[in-house]
């Protein structure tokens, strides 16, 4: 619901590309999700498929995964996925509470404000550059 307040009021955004990308990490690195399984199931051919679609944000959004992989290429230790796993999805759940905090400054906060926010609490610690509204 928050994702979606935020998609409403800043369509075609880099509020929208973060946060949906934010959406689809957690789902992937939720102990259910898809890269758990992936693990469970010991699937190699599987993960060097997922991560042949990372893009330049969910490589800003999941930086471990890079490292376990060099890793795992090296030992076969499927710890260093799951580790990685976990550590990703701890930090892009604060991201995700980042961008509810976005939805909820909606109607409260005026446009420059939360363009603020989202800049200080989101892009600049993920190393990206901050955007202003055009």
């Amino acid at each position: 619901e928050s994702l979606r307040r935020v998609i409403d009021h800043f369509p075609g955004s880099v509020l929208e590309f973060v946060g949906r990308a934010v959406k689809d990490i957690l789902a992937d690195t939720h102990p259910q999700g898809l890269l758990a399984y992936i693990t469970r199931e010991k699937r190699q051919s599987s993960l060097g498929l997922y991560l042949t679609f990372f893009d330049a944000l969910r490589e800003k959004l999941f930086p471990e995964i890079l490292i376990a992989w060099n890793q795992f290429i090296i030992d076969g230790n499927w710890q260093h996925i799951e580790e990685a796993r976990k550590a990703c999805w701890l930090r892009n759940q604060r991201f995700a509470q980042k961008i509810e905090e976005i939805a909820d400054m909606i109607g409260r906060e005026n446009d420059t404000t939360i363009l603020s926010y989202f800049n200080h609490q989101v892009l600049k610690p993920l190393g990206l550059d901050t955007v202003e509204l055009e």
